[in-house]
């Protein structure tokens, strides 16, 4: 058999639906089990895997309660398919210390924020702005200072939701009371249950993979993680590496993609998020992975080819132009280079752009 990362390389590519294997935008969501929320992260990472795909299915899924925008990995917010992301949610919850910091941070008595929390829920009777909210804020309650505390607050305490805003590129976000849009709250879980739960499926569309990974997607304690992987029947197709005990046989049958393969992923990718910093082998070379992730580890757009980073990229738009800063490692021949610009341009359309221009 090649070495783990050569064969983890075709094995992850397939998990990952890249290559638009995913019929749909729902289905591609289901297999990677949460993406970055923020656009155009969120429509992208869809966008990439999902074979059908356009600016109306993307806003189905919220407005059709098929998805929901909680904290779950990391503590970042993530689109999770709504049969789940009570789960995801519950496995990683803040700490106390979290919220009184931020009340802290902005001078807000905690008996002031239990006020205001309960005019912010009666206000988000639907989709509401933060600048809606924080106007109800003042006539309401008399409170002048930014809304952003107690909307993150009472976002992270699950009583309200995130709704993602009409245009990829927007995250100019809404906010609606979670029993409101939902008919009800979130479903209780345990956090150390919902967290096994979270292993096996991590595991399930990342691995094979390290503890020491796991710990890193999920950012929780070393402790809290090794009890979740203990609960998942695993096997070690090398040593220190786990993937769900059923999953071995067709591991060792995957195919790597073709090396004409091109994929070009977004900011944040739910892929290039997916391991610690060490464990990134199946999908980038060691001598070019600090142009692929800044210092702290958030991922860059990358460009794969044949599932492996050739190159990485950071896009800003003025007006109906896409500017694409592009670092590819190696110069592409006429062949490579005509697919990558067919790649960008066809994101440049999906963004609402009429053209990209190179840098």
């Amino acid at each position: 058999m090649p070495g783990i990362e050569e064969q983890a390389r075709g094995w992850s590519y397939d998990r990952q639906r890249l290559g638009r294997r995913a019929p749909d935008a729902g289905a591609a969501l289901r297999a990677v089990v949460g993406v970055y929320s923020s656009h155009p992260s969120a429509p992208l990472s869809l966008r990439a895997r999902a074979r059908t795909f356009d600016h109306g299915a993307f806003r189905r899924l919220d407005a059709e309660r098929r998805a929901l925008r909680l904290p779950a990995m990391r503590g970042s917010i993530h689109l999770l398919p709504r049969e789940t992301a009570h789960l995801a949610f519950r496995a990683v919850p803040e700490p106390p210390s979290g919220l009184k910091q931020r009340l802290k941070y902005f001078g807000i008595p905690e008996g002031r924020y239990a006020e205001l929390r309960e005019v912010v829920l009666g206000a988000a009777n639907g989709p509401r702005t933060a600048r809606d909210l924080g106007r109800e804020l003042r006539e309401t309650a008399g409170y002048g200072g930014s809304p952003t505390p107690v909307l993150a607050g009472t976002a992270r305490e699950g009583a309200l939701l995130r709704i993602g805003a009409e245009g990829p590129r927007s995250n100019a976000l809404r906010y609606v009371a979670t029993r409101t849009w939902l008919g009800g709250d979130l479903p209780e879980a345990d956090p150390d249950g919902a967290l096994a739960w979270l292993a096996g499926e991590y595991l399930r569309a990342f691995g094979p993979a390290r503890p020491e990974d796991f710990r890193w997607w999920a950012g929780v304690s070393k402790g809290r993680a090794s009890a979740a992987l203990e609960t998942v029947e695993t096997v070690e197709p090398e040593a220190g590496y786990l993937l769900p005990a059923g999953d071995r046989e067709t591991f060792e049958a995957a195919e790597p993609p073709g090396p004409d393969a091109v994929d070009v992923l977004p900011k944040w990718d739910c892929y290039t998020m997916g391991y610690a910093a060490d464990g990134r082998g199946r999908f980038v070379h060691p001598d070019v992975r600090g142009r692929v992730y800044t210092p702290v580890g958030d991922g860059l757009g990358v460009v794969l080819v044949g599932g492996t980073a050739a190159g990485a990229w950071e896009a800003r738009f003025s007006g109906k132009v896409m500017e694409a800063r592009l670092d590819m490692f190696e110069r592409p021949g006429a062949r490579l280079k005509k697919t990558i610009k067919d790649r960008f341009g066809e994101i440049a359309a999906f963004m609402n752009a009429r053209e990209v221009r190179f840098t």
